[in-house]
């Protein structure tokens, strides 16, 4: 086949995987299938942090890899590794030139293993390129891991971001759809849990679990089912395909079941169909043969596919043709062939002539398929009678209903809106309540959008959650929680699609939100809210005659560890994802410091003040908290009393916190005797704090007592004590006590953790308590008004002289200005004759020649920067005239000193009079 012809029937793609030798790169021609994108030309490359794949037609790079564009014959593809730019991201540049440079030499060190595997990859119809890319990894796994190892060793990696609760080894998101950064296209590998929804989520990406191509006379439909979440949902609404209401799109219908117990099969996936492309042109000397992959096959399916079936006759004419093809099928290995009726095709267009064969009732098994021409038909420049077996289907017919999933299937006719690359697809899902048990163990209706009320869910959910009985979980502590929640306004939603996230750390992000912590008490579940205590009457008297000697230690967070700013990133529904940045009091005033700025992600929060005032919170946390204690206990300390998230009352002498504390000798109805003399000045008011060993709380803690001393009218130390007033329950002997000046006598702590050891004592970990730091009232501060570009202002068509293949044409240009990553045209005939958009091509300057418009019709021409052409703008012109070269502008006359534009009514519509200047 010589260079020339190649050119007109094959597409040139060239692969250079070394972007550091421009020289080493490989070449390959392929034939050109009409309706190909160039996406489905490149293959999918796994490539290292700081790469990406460069893809270029004919010198035009192509942003979006090539999802959009057509190939033509003769076009020349080229896929080059490249590196990402610079300036930051977290990324390792260097480190990703040294991994490339293992990753181009690798292969062929592994191409010594890929010679016995070259014969399956080939009869499965895989190019070279492909297969050679493939093979090499087999051998090239083991020196990628040993080369990586060597190269990190030298240039470290980035660390991973690991949650700060929970066991897992990931956080959950790096594969989410939903939150992920990068991540476009709906997941598809199989082993992701079914997500779990709460609340009122907007552009939610589901899982795609099945797709299929079918096929219905000359018309090809795209099957899409959709896994959603668990159900039941209250809702699923504005599906969008590629960012566009479905609504936009011709001949889309859409199907939902929102995943209750009996819900109906969802048409179009009743069967289980596993698609798989052949790609393979039938001759009439040699079958093609496909073995399904199932072993449990029930019914199959031969997708055909004529690009064009026609004779051109001497009139100029297209006249019929017909072509039969034979096929049949057999269990493996050896059972007989089962031929079908032949199927005749007979067409006389240009156009695509599309056939499916279905074969049913057949036993359970594997089966090999094949299909050839019955006999050759006629070739020749005059005639087109290839056929294609585009595809295959393996059918298990069943009525899938998938209880308790909610489920979103799409069917597209292929149009030129919606071809080639497979959609994106987006929803809104809402699911508001949830049954949760009350603290008396009854199943009840709880909010959805109550980050408490989510944790309780995930804890007692015996499908998706924890399963845990109502009577292992602390149902009290998951109320007060949900009771905080409310109270500060702490509602939201999230969609927990990721994998690798464990129990723990989703209750983390659910409760770094709504400000509480799921931790194990024992055998049962509690819920630790942080929220203010009830004070002073319910809180543990730590004090030194219970504290082991010498046990307490004090740290302090230093000035210059603390942060400024937090900058708090959230998911609004109207953008997805945005951040708000909280600055403290003192955000750059510190001489010869850079602001320090803490980051925060709330995956629940979906509300800009919601975030705001998370962000004054952290801040003030920063500002009061500096203190953390730890202390020794002996066994008075085991009991309710001492539980992570409660808050105690620690006084000690060495620390000045408090003057004096002992245990109580003797007391009566208005005064005491303590074991240790406390030393009275005049002029001072006093307290005491007794803990009442002999009086609980509904809880089961003792109960810390607070009581006036009288005053002295000149400095004296003794034991005994009278009060200004009678005690409210008179303390038992040994009850701890301590004394101090009003306000000065205790501090408050709140404990994050108490572990014990082989001598019954209990080692209690506690931070600072400070009342000022709940509140957080406010409202976030409005945003700057932002100037937003147009992406298509001014758009002007004129009429051009083009000379192509020897003749001069006259077309149409179109050019404006905007602000866009690039741009899609359309048009349409407008009157009697009106027809839907058609899809005229993409491009990435502002211009565009405009190919194939009839004259004699009126035109409306569109510029959009999405696929939806009513998102930019149009413009109307009359080629029922012989127009001259020039531009296209409207007519105006003045009417009473006014001008107006010139109109008239054509074919029922109102179209502005134009000339060509």
């Amino acid at each position: 086949m010589t260079l020339q012809t190649l050119h007109t029937t094959h597409v040139l793609i060239t692969y250079q995987l070394n972007w550091l030798d421009r020289d080493d790169d490989a070449s390959e021609w392929v034939e050109h299938r009409p309706g190909t994108l160039v996406a489905d030309l490149i293959p999918s490359l796994a490539l290292p942090d700081g790469l990406r794949l460069h893809v270029s037609v004919n010198g035009e790079t192509l942003d979006d890899g090539g999802a959009c564009r057509l190939v033509q014959p003769g076009d020349c593809i080229c896929a080059t590794v490249v590196p990402l730019g610079g300036g930051g991201g977290g990324k390792n540049p260097l480190a990703a030139v040294a991994m490339v440079a293992l990753m181009v030499s690798a292969p062929y060190l592994g191409g010594v293993l890929a010679g016995a595997a070259q014969g399956l990859f080939v009869g499965a119809g895989m190019n070279a390129v492909t297969y050679g890319a493939y093979a090499a990894s087999v051998g090239s796994a083991l020196v990628l891991a040993g080369g990586g190892v060597l190269i990190n060793a030298a240039l470290p990696p980035v660390r991973p971001d690991l949650p700060s609760l929970g066991t897992g080894a990931r956080n959950g998101w790096e594969e989410s759809a939903t939150y992920g950064w990068g991540v476009e296209d709906n997941p598809t590998h199989n082993g992701r849990p079914v997500p779990v929804l709460y609340g009122r989520k907007t552009g939610v990406t589901p899982f795609l679990a099945g797709r299929y191509v079918s096929t219905d006379g000359d018309k090809q439909y795209l099957n899409l089912l959709f896994i959603v979440a668990e159900g039941p949902l209250d809702a699923i609404t504005d599906v969008k395909i590629n960012d566009n209401p479905v609504t936009n799109y011709e001949a889309v219908q859409v199907e939902t079941r929102l995943g209750t117990a009996s819900q109906t099969v969802i048409p179009w996936f009743n069967d289980t169909i596993n698609e798989r492309p052949v790609g393979s042109k039938l001759a009439a000397d040699t079958w093609t043969t496909m073995q399904t992959q199932g072993n449990a096959v029930q019914a199959l399916g031969w997708g055909l596919n004529c690009p064009g079936l026609w004779y051109a006759n001497d009139a100029g004419g297209l006249d019929a043709v017909t072509v039969t093809v034979e096929l049949q099928y057999r269990t493996t290995p050896s059972g007989a062939w089962v031929p079908l009726p032949d199927l005749a095709i007979t067409g006389s267009k240009r156009d695509a002539i599309r056939r499916f064969v279905r074969a049913d009732g057949l036993q359970p098994a594997a089966y090999e398929m094949r299909a050839k021409l019955k006999t050759a038909p006629p070739t020749g420049s005059r005639y087109a009678t290839d056929v294609w077996w585009e595809y295959l289907h393996e059918i298990v017919p069943d009525d899938f209903a998938y209880p308790h999933t909610a489920l979103l299937a799409v069917r597209a006719l292929a149009t030129d809106q919606l071809s080639g690359a497979r959609p994106r697809v987006t929803l809104t899902a809402e699911r508001m309540t949830v049954q949760v048990p009350d603290t008396t163990g009854a199943i009840v209706q709880r909010p959805a959008d109550n980050p408490a009320w989510m944790a309780l869910d995930m804890a007692v959910h015996p499908r998706y959650g924890a399963g845990r009985p109502a009577s292992a979980l602390l149902l009290g502590e998951f109320a007060e929680a949900a009771g905080w929640c409310v109270s500060k306004d702490l509602l939201g939603a999230i969609y927990f699609d990721g994998e690798g996230m464990d129990m723990a750390t989703a209750w983390d992000y659910l409760g770094r939100f709504g400000r509480f912590r799921v931790v194990q008490r024992g055998t049962r579940l509690g819920c630790i809210s942080d929220r203010p205590a009830d004070l002073p009457d319910k809180s543990y008297l730590v004090a030194s005659s219970n504290t082991l000697a010498g046990s307490l230690g004090l740290d302090y967070v230093e000035l210059k560890d603390r942060a400024d700013a937090v900058r708090v990133t959230y998911f609004p529904p109207d953008k997805g994802r945005d951040t708000i940045l909280v600055m403290g009091e003192h955000y750059g005033r510190i001489s010869g410091r850079q602001p320090v700025i803490s980051d925060e992600t709330l995956y629940p929060c979906t509300d800009r003040d919601r975030a705001y005032r998370h962000g004054v919170y952290l801040m003030r946390v920063n500002r009061y908290i500096t203190r953390r204690a730890s202390l020794r206990l002996g066994v008075e300390a085991w009991g309710p009393q001492l539980q992570p998230g409660k808050v105690v009352q620690i006084a000690n002498d060495v620390a000045a916190w408090g003057q004096s504390s002992g245990r109580v000798v003797s007391a009566t109805a208005q005064g005491v005797v303590l074991s240790s003399p406390v030393d009275l000045e005049p002029g001072r008011a006093y307290q005491i704090l007794v803990k009442h060993s002999d009086l609980v709380d509904g809880d089961g803690a003792e109960v810390v007592e607070t009581a006036y001393i009288n005053g002295v009218t000149q400095p004296v130390t003794t034991d005994a004590l009278t009060l200004v007033s009678p005690w409210q329950h008179i303390p038992a002997v040994d009850c701890v006590a301590t004394v101090g000046e009003v306000n000065r006598t205790v501090r408050w702590y709140r404990i994050e953790r108490v572990t014990r050891n082989t001598k019954l004592e209990r080692t209690v970990e506690a931070l600072e308590y400070v009342p000022e730091v709940y509140a957080d009232e406010g409202v976030a501060p409005s945003p700057g008004a932002v100037s937003t570009p147009r992406p298509v202002v001014g758009l002007a068509a004129a009429i051009v002289e083009r000379r192509e293949d020897g003749l001069s044409k006259r077309v149409v240009a179109l050019t404006w200005r905007g602000a866009a990553l690039g741009w899609h045209i359309y048009a349409r005939r407008m009157g009697d004759a009106a027809t839907a958009w058609a899809y005229l091509g993409n491009t990435r300057d502002p211009s565009y020649i405009c190919y194939g418009l009839t004259m004699g019709s009126y035109w409306t021409l569109a510029v959009s920067p999405t696929t939806n052409p009513s998102a930019g703008q149009s413009v109307d012109i009359n080629l029922t005239d012989d127009f001259g070269l020039g531009n296209i502008v409207g007519i105006d006359e003045v009417v009473d000193g006014a001008t107006y534009p010139v109109e008239e009514v054509v074919d029922g519509a109102l179209y502005s009079i134009e000339e060509v200047i």
